[in-house]
């Protein structure tokens, strides 16, 4: 099978690499594989995942202006792109669950990107690559239990950025 060109995903619209529909006892839902900017999807998503240190985010609610530092990752993205200050979110979460799930879930934003933040914490030191992937779900089944509305989600490359853990 001959390898499609992927477009720079710092700065293209996302492009719809694969889906999937899968039935569910909720009825069918999809799966979308895209690459691209996960800031310039068409429609905010109920909730953008991000992954991120807590060192990193203690110290960018002590400065703001240090998010340049983490610029070539989402959360410093966020920041100088939309206006969404990861740090300020997670410094007054809607639901923490960093001691049980090493994450936690902001107060509603109502963003051109997304209507809530989780964050995970720590991915690649605290908590390894699968367990912070298997957190991430199970962090989304409580919060559809508590009644969050969560009928759609970003999830990038977990820990790629600032975190260097390898994509594949």
């Amino acid at each position: 099978m001959p390898v499609q060109a992927q477009p720079d995903n710092r700065t293209a619209t996302p492009v719809l690499l694969n889906m999937i529909e899968v039935e569910t006892r909720w009825g069918y839902r999809s799966f979308e594989l895209y690459a691209g900017d996960l800031l310039e999807l068409p429609e905010p998503v109920d909730i953008l995942v991000v992954s991120a240190y807590s060192a990193d985010l203690r110290r960018l609610r002590g400065d703001p202006t240090i998010y340049a530092a983490v610029a070539h990752t989402l959360v410093g993205a966020m920041y100088t792109r939309c206006g969404i200050d990861v740090a300020r979110l997670g410094s007054k979460p809607s639901m923490d669950l960093r001691s049980a799930l090493g994450s936690w879930v902001s107060e509603r934003i109502d963003t051109p990107q997304a209507h809530r933040v989780l964050c995970v914490e720590d991915i690649g030191l605290a908590l390894g690559n699968e367990v912070a992937f298997d957190n991430v779900f199970a962090a989304l089944a409580l919060l559809e239990a508590k009644g969050f509305e969560v009928n759609t989600l970003a999830l990038p490359l977990l820990g790629a950025g600032g975190a260097h853990q390898d994509a594949a």
